[in-house]
Parts: structure tokens; C-alpha cells; sequence
């Protein structure tokens, strides 16, 4: 895209210049039968200069026109790479949630290994079923297995980002760290925003010019060019010459004829206000786009705001004490095995929600950015 700007560029230059002249040599008026050019004064060998000249104002539009196709260009290659980095922050937030991910199990596995032992303590003094110990190595191996799980995923999200930066899939990658800073956002100053900076709204735009433009061209075209001619015809002479084999020279005007040609234009002027509408429509089809991915970036972005506070605030400490009164409970024989368990995966889950939340908001933030066209931070 970035190679397409600089030709759509070349383009402009091209368009605001005249067609190229042309030169022609002739053997003017020789007798049939004889190729002497001294036979008749009229025959001759003759040079010619032609060149075009658009109706005032033609070039000008194309060039206008050649000039819009750098603006649309332009505003592709910013929409490219706009997703492009939404798509590797929105990696970069995988990664960070299933690093964390791995932390918070690695922390509960170590947690179930000292529950293990506490079950297996008090079942070789006989004060809890080999049940309990059961469990408890149960949910030891469930760890395990989230782990496996975890670890391979960050395998492939690290491959996944490596390969939009352009960088082999093994290419080592700094920690995935992220600072949460939840964001309050007005949906109309944003829609502002994004009408001004987004790419796609000003491609968009961008056409509906040039289709405007190519509709002028279009009404232009009933219009003539002219062709100005200028020939100097080399001269022999002969006997009747009256002038003695004198040189000649002949200058001409011409015009193509328009609107003699009716029907071709009136389809030309058809075409370009259809695609002035079609135009107008995808603008507003892309206003539509923008505003309903700017709506639900920032609901989910509230939500996660929400539910981060929800979950720091209230349901992780609580779980935490629920699961420290079970323990408690269970050691000290007031509660089973499996209430120990059911309050520890309830903390897990908690904790491992937390961080899908935190990277759900960063999410919706990078696509806000993508939305309006701008960095939020």
C-alpha cells in the first residue's frame, strides 16, 4: 500500500499533462507511376506537428481527480495499518492474560500441594477418609492439565504476534505487562473524533469527491478539444511553378464534434452520477460501520470497568476468605473435603477472571483507538 501511494503520486503529474505530440512525414501529391518530385509544383515532401489540447478546465479535473486517488490511497494504507496494530495489541493482551493465567494456576497448584498434605496428614492419623486425599491429588492433576493447557496457548500467541511484527515464530518477547487504567469516554465527542481521523471515514469521503469530480468530467465531455496543426512542406519546383519550387507552410485548428455523439455522453453522465450515489451510499454505510463499533467498544470497555472493580473489590477477597474458613474448618474438622474444594475453585476461577477482565478493557480500548483513528493513551 505504502508502494501504491507513491504511484497514485506519479499518477497526479500525469494527469495534469498534455497528451504527447505527434509528428508525421509525407509524401505529398507524387503522379501515379512516376516518383519524381519535379513533375507537378504541388507534389512535395511534407513535415507535420500535431497536438491536442483539451477543453480549459479538463486537465485540471483530471488532475484534481488523480490528486483524490492519492488521498484515497493514502487513507487505505493508514486503515491497514491502523487494524494491523489493533490486531497486535490485541495479541499483546492475550498474551498478558495467559501469562497471568499461568501465575494464578501455578499459585493454586502450590496451594492444592499443601491442602494434599494437610488431607494426608489427617488421614494417617485416621481423622479423614483416603477420600479426601483422593481429591486432593485430583485437583492437583487438574492444575497440571491447565497449565499444559495455558502454557501451549502462549505458544501459539507468541507465534500469532511474532508474525504480524514481521519476526521469525520463536523470536524471543519481552514480558507481557500491562497498566490497567480504566477509561470514562463520551460517545459523541468520539464520533467527533472518528470523523475527522479515522481512515476508512475519510477513504470514504475521499471517493465521494473524485465520484463528484468524475461527474464534472462527465458533463465536460460534451465539450470539445481541439487539435492544432502545423505542417512545412519541402518543394522541388517544376517547370509550371509559378513560384519556383518555393517552400509551403499550412496551419489548422480542429475539434472533435460531441454532440454528435449523444447517446455515448448521456451514458457517460449516467454512469458517473451512479457512482456518485453508490459512493454516497458506502459513506454512509461506513458512518454506520464507525458509530456501532464505537458503540460496543465502549459498553464492553464500561462493563470490564465494572466487573474489574466487582471482582478486585468484592468477589476475589471474599473468595479468599471462604476459602481460608474452609481450610480452617476442614483442618479443624468442621467442614469435608469437598467444600474445601468447591471455595478453592472459586478462588481460582476469580482470579483467573480477573485478568480475562483486565484484558477484555485493554481490548476495547484498542478498538476504540481503531474506531476513532486516534491513541487514546
Amino acid at each position: 500500500l505504502r508502494s501504491r501511494i507513491a504511484a497514485a503520486e506519479a499518477g497526479v503529474t500525469q494527469a495534469g499533462s498534455l497528451p504527447d505530440p505527434q509528428g508525421t512525414v509525407a509524401l505529398s501529391n507524387l503522379p501515379v507511376g512516376d516518383l519524381s518530385l519535379e513533375r507537378s509544383p504541388m507534389t512535395g515532401i511534407q513535415f507535420g506537428l500535431r497536438q491536442m489540447l483539451p477543453y480549459p478546465g479538463r486537465l485540471d479535473l483530471k488532475e484534481l481527480a488523480a490528486g483524490q486517488d492519492v488521498q484515497i490511497t493514502r487513507a487505505m494504507y493508514e486503515e491497514s495499518e491502523s487494524a494491523l496494530v489493533r490486531e497486535v495489541k490485541r495479541t499483546w493482551h492475550e498474551r498478558y492474560y495467559l501469562h497471568r493465567a499461568v501465575e494464578v494456576a501455578r499459585l493454586n497448584k502450590r496451594l492444592a500441594e499443601a491442602l494434599t498434605e494437610v488431607a494426608d496428614a489427617l488421614y494417617s492419623t485416621g481423622s479423614r477418609p483416603q477420600q479426601d486425599l483422593v481429591k486432593a491429588h485430583v485437583e492437583v492433576a487438574r492444575l497440571v492439565d491447565r497449565l499444559v493447557v495455558l502454557e501451549e496457548q502462549i505458544d501459539r500467541v507468541q507465534a500469532r504476534l511474532n508474525a504480524l511484527l514481521g519476526r521469525p515464530p520463536g523470536a524471543p518477547l519481552p514480558a507481557p505487562e500491562v497498566s490497567f487504567e480504566p477509561l470514562e469516554l463520551s460517545a459523541q465527542a468520539l464520533e467527533g473524533v472518528a470523523a475527522e481521523s479515522r481512515p476508512l471515514l475519510v477513504e470514504a469521503q475521499a471517493r465521494v469527491e473524485r465520484a463528484e469530480t468524475m461527474l464534472r468530467l462527465a458533463r465536460m465531455n460534451t465539450r470539445p478539444d481541439f487539435t492544432l496543426g502545423f505542417d512545412y512542406r519541402l518543394r522541388a519546383g517544376s517547370e509550371m511553378d509559378p513560384i519556383g519550387g518555393q517552400d509551403m507552410w499550412s496551419f489548422s485548428l480542429g475539434a472533435n464534434l460531441p454532440w454528435l455523439n449523444r447517446d455515448l455522453h448521456d451514458a457517460e453522465r449516467a454512469e458517473a452520477q451512479a457512482m456518485l450515489d453508490a459512493a454516497r451510499g458506502q459513506l454512509g454505510a461506513a458512518r454506520n460501520r464507525v458509530r456501532e463499533a464505537l458503540d460496543n467498544a465502549l459498553q464492553a470497555a464500561a462493563r470490564s470497568r465494572r466487573q474489574a472493580s466487582l471482582y478486585a473489590e468484592g468477589l476475589i477477597p471474599q473468595a479468599e476468605l471462604a476459602f481460608s474458613a474452609a481450610r480452617a474448618a476442614y483442618e479443624t474438622g468442621h467442614a469435608d473435603m469437598t467444600s474445601v474444594l468447591d471455595a478453592f475453585r472459586t478462588l481460582n476461577g476469580y482470579q483467573e477472571s480477573y485478568y480475562r477482565i483486565v484484558a477484555d478493557h485493554e481490548n476495547a480500548v484498542a478498538d476504540l483507538e481503531y474506531a476513532i483513528g486516534q491513541r487514546l493513551r
